[in-house]
């Protein structure tokens, strides 16, 4: 269900935002709480990597447990229509060594309680 840039693009852009803040500081609760409960993440263009809340959850808490440093940087994002799109540079151990670059497509729908949720992921690396 796309929504209208004109009237929700600030709203997209702040929910894909707080996901960022929220895996940044490695808050998963709240980092999974942005997403919707049948989300799916991939690897560009079909290789699906996480189907649903749970895989999402088992997901980043080895991400977060195995880099307790990791964060990522915005480098430029656009919203067009219910996708933002962010690139972005992953650090995985703090330090300034980049592991690596990517682009990452968010769709941004209504649920069905009528919250903003990212239901899609698509990272092009």
């Amino acid at each position: 269900m796309a929504m209208r840039a004109s009237s929700n693009s600030n709203s997209f852009v702040e929910l894909v935002q707080k996901q960022l803040d929220c895996y940044n500081k490695q808050d998963l609760d709240e980092f999974c709480n942005t997403f919707s409960d049948d989300c799916t993440c991939k690897n560009y263009p079909d290789d699906v990597v996480v189907k649903g809340q749970e895989q999402l959850r088992a997901r980043y808490a080895e991400i977060f447990a195995k880099h307790p440093k990791n964060r990522c940087d915005l480098i430029h994002r656009i919203c067009i229509n219910n996708k933002v799109i962010d690139q972005e540079k992953v650090y995985r151990d703090g330090g300034n060594q980049l592991t690596f670059e990517l682009v990452a497509v968010y769709t941004v729908e209504s649920s069905p309680q009528g919250k903003l949720v990212i239901t899609n992921v698509d990272f092009v690396k």
